[in-house]
């Protein structure tokens, strides 16, 4: 018997167009159930264990409920890529993105006068199909670090043809590099049906290390054909110290591929499962769930979009080559039931909830300066690697720390309006009459570029 947990809207598969949709629990799993009236009802699986996604959803929408100013903005700087990928597509659409379509480029003319009309974002994301086949990418990366602005670039690496490279990527001083990995395997290039730059691999990351770089592993899942290198990934990360982070994405479903399998698409759940089993423990579904409620609570409190489809951790490497859950060093545990607390206080009062959580807070730090003092420093530049200053001086992320994203956000026809309200990146990008356009949220490009056209997301 199925239970409503929620009432959102989503779009027809089919059809394209916008229709209402339920999230269900049903046979022990939660769905989304999509209703249209002339292709009739679709159901999607979101995740395996209902309560902990009724809870996390719940806390969720209490803390997330005000209006939040968007401050990270993806520059979408180039429709050209020298890939074809048919399966794990980027925000365009790479297989139709040739090497000479550079006329919607943005140009370094065009980022002037983002800056001069666009001043209040701090952090910007240079992105595209492949964001290095800009011929100007490296002057528009030194004016943003000019301004003061925090830069990630999102790269497949294939541009960096030889060793110069390090020293203008030194020189250039990027806060975060992602690479899209896909896994360590020789034999995945056919079996992902994505092209991939296998044989200069290694090459490309020796770059990044060598760069010091902070790098993040972009790794897409599919099942059945690379879940088994969540563990060789994740280990490659953990004896690396340039790897700050390595995101797991599951596949974001797009209606330009036609016939393809629902079943092999991995819910973050079960990719939590996966890294549960082969990391032996230390990675656990219970406490990646208390931390994103941590998180959450934490986000809030300093008024700090988050996304709901991405779960985070982090593990610390000590010295001794021990990896320690934060959930561990914190003891977050210990002071569960206040988390909950303060999100009921916060949806009821923000000011009350605030200073109660400063009092939560207070108890971890001296959890901390009990248990582990020496990591205290490190934990408080994790922290304050996702609250940075207005000016954007970007503290990175300690070393001694790796975060662990999952995702499963931008399934753009399996996508839930209401959660998308608050998506953590806006879209800056270069019209077809060469207008420059700007978007709160990045959902909106994504539906347009599937066809879904005047669609409202703030539409209830």
């Amino acid at each position: 018997m199925e239970k409503v947990i929620d009432i959102t809207r989503s779009i027809c598969e089919i059809c394209l167009t916008v229709v209402p949709a339920r999230i269900i629990e049903e046979n022990n799993s939660v769905y989304l159930s999509k209703h249209c009236s002339t292709h009739g009802e679709t159901k999607v699986l979101v995740a395996l264990y209902p309560e902990n996604y009724r809870e996390l959803r719940e806390a969720y929408f209490k803390l997330m409920k005000f209006k939040i100013k968007q401050r990270f903005y993806a520059l979408y700087i180039t429709n050209q890529c020298n890939l074809g990928c048919e399966l794990f597509t980027c925000v365009g659409n790479c297989k139709d993105n040739k090497s000479e379509n550079s006329a919607l480029d943005l140009t370094m003319a065009d980022l002037k006068f983002i800056l001069r009309n666009k001043t209040k974002p701090q952090l910007f994301f240079l992105s595209g199909a492949e964001p290095t086949f800009n011929k100007e990418w490296l002057e528009m990366a030194r004016l943003l670090k000019e301004e003061q602005k925090v830069i990630f670039l999102y790269t497949n690496g294939s541009q960096f043809k030889d060793s110069s490279w390090v020293e203008k990527l030194k020189n250039l001083k990027v806060d975060k590099i992602y690479f899209r990995l896909n896994g360590l395997d020789n034999n995945l290039q056919a079996d992902l049906k994505a092209e991939t730059i296998i044989s200069k691999r290694q090459y490309i990351l020796d770059i990044f290390k060598q760069v010091k770089a902070p790098t993040v592993l972009g790794v897409t899942l599919l099942k059945g054909v690379n879940p088994y290198q969540l563990k060789d990934v994740f280990d490659y990360a953990l004896n690396n110290t340039f790897i700050c982070e390595v995101n797991f994405t599951t596949y974001f479903r797009s209606s330009k591929v036609k016939d393809f399998p629902k079943e092999l698409i991995l819910t973050s759940d079960e990719v939590i499962s996966i890294l549960e089993r082969e990391t032996q423990g230390l990675i656990t579904g219970a406490e990646m769930g208390l931390f994103q409620k941590f998180f959450y609570s934490y986000m809030s409190f300093f008024r700090k979009r988050v996304c709901f489809s991405t779960k985070c951790f982090w593990i610390f490497k000590s010295q001794t080559g021990e990896a320690i859950p934060i959930t561990r060093l914190l003891d977050l545990k210990s002071v569960e039931e206040k988390l909950n607390k303060y999100v009921d206080l916060f949806n009821k009062n923000a000011l009350l909830g605030k200073i109660y959580f400063i009092f939560i807070l207070a108890i971890l730090i001296k959890n901390i300066l009990r248990n582990q003092p020496r990591v205290f420093k490190e934990i408080v530049r994790m922290g304050y690697y996702h609250i940075f200053n207005k000016r954007g001086k970007y503290t990175h992320a300690s070393s001694r720390f790796l975060q662990i994203i999952i995702s499963s956000c931008c399934r753009v026809i399996d996508m839930d309006f209401k959660l998308n309200e608050f998506c953590h990146a806006g879209l800056i990008w270069k019209g077809k009459q060469g207008e420059i356009k700007y978007l709160e949220s990045i959902w909106e490009y994504l539906l347009a570029n599937e066809g879904c056209r005047g669609v409202d997301l703030r539409k209830k």
